[in-house]
């Protein structure tokens, strides 16, 4: 793969280690079954009950060994997919040890592609206290891709559009309330209306909302989207709402799970598609 250069405060780039050959670069995902997962990794804090927000407070600005081997944890959690969708990645800054988590993550895992975006610094100019953003990991390139900063009172949530072999992907971190979920899903709503109708199209993220919230109800409704069914991801450590989501439309869903990994507040989610074939034309139709 080649390395494009990536619209402004994002990045992409090619891993030399990737172990995928050129022919299974050029397969288009909707010839085969491909996985996704999408995982809110609280930069790499693990969190075990909700007095850990307050007692583990500083994990938001300093780092620590524990954090590392939450991101091996992860690794390994998401080593068999071909996409991974992340939120709440850390960009580079000292509740990171400045690593560039994404990156991190893509030279365990061994993935060819990273897509990263960044919503929010704070802290110092050149001494960041945190830099959260989202972030793509794949295992080939995109053909096309562009950060969105969300609207909302609250500035810094965002979502990546990325373009691959005959889907196209949407990473999304909604904000807390429901009326930000409300204007944040609509702006979403606006890009999609931009696709073909045949383009199949995945949208997957941390919600900070179930999927019977009037905003995401109505947000899967208009746009035609289905779920796929999980169990509950937040908290962690004893998860009753589903909060982060797989929503899909133009596909075939195989099967959906959580992942079996506790490394942050959030557990990730998983799903494998394929495309849907017409099979008297041995075609793909979506």
């Amino acid at each position: 793969m080649t390395t494009r250069k990536p619209p402004s405060s994002l990045s992409t780039r090619s891993l030399s280690n990737s172990s995928l050959s050129s022919s299974a670069l050029a397969t288009s995902w909707l010839e085969r079954a491909f996985t996704v997962a999408s995982f809110n990794i609280q930069a790499g804090a693990r969190a075990d009950r909700y007095h850990d927000y307050v007692t583990k407070a500083w994990q938001h600005v300093l780092s620590g060994p524990s954090k590392s081997d939450n991101l091996t944890a992860i690794a390994q959690a998401i080593a068999e997919f071909d996409l991974v969708c992340l939120q709440e990645a850390d960009g580079g800054s000292t509740r990171s040890a400045f690593v560039h988590q994404a990156h991190r993550l893509a030279n365990l895992a061994n993935f060819g592609t990273v897509l990263d975006q960044r919503n929010r610094k704070v802290g110092l100019k050149h001494l960041p206290f945190s830099c959260t953003g989202n972030a793509v990991l794949a295992r080939q390139g995109c053909n096309d891709w562009k950060e969105h900063a969300l609207p909302g009172t609250v500035k810094g949530r965002g979502v990546i559009a990325a373009g691959f072999e005959g889907v196209r992907v949407f990473n999304l971190h909604l904000s807390l309330t429901a009326n930000a979920q409300r204007i944040q899903l609509d702006y979403i709503a606006e890009q999609l209306a931009l696709l073909p109708k045949a383009e199949p199209v995945i949208v997957t993220g941390d919600f900070n909302a179930t999927p019977n919230a009037p905003a995401v109800r109505a947000f899967i409704e208009s746009m035609k989207l289905e779920i796929a069914p999980t169990d509950a991801t937040f908290p962690s450590w004893a998860p009753t709402r589903q909060i982060d989501l797989i929503l899909y439309r133009g596909l075939k869903l195989m099967r959906s799970w959580t992942l079996p990994v506790l490394a942050s507040d959030h557990i990730g989610v998983a799903a494998e598609f394929v495309g849907l074939i017409d099979r008297s034309q041995t075609r793909f139709i979506s």
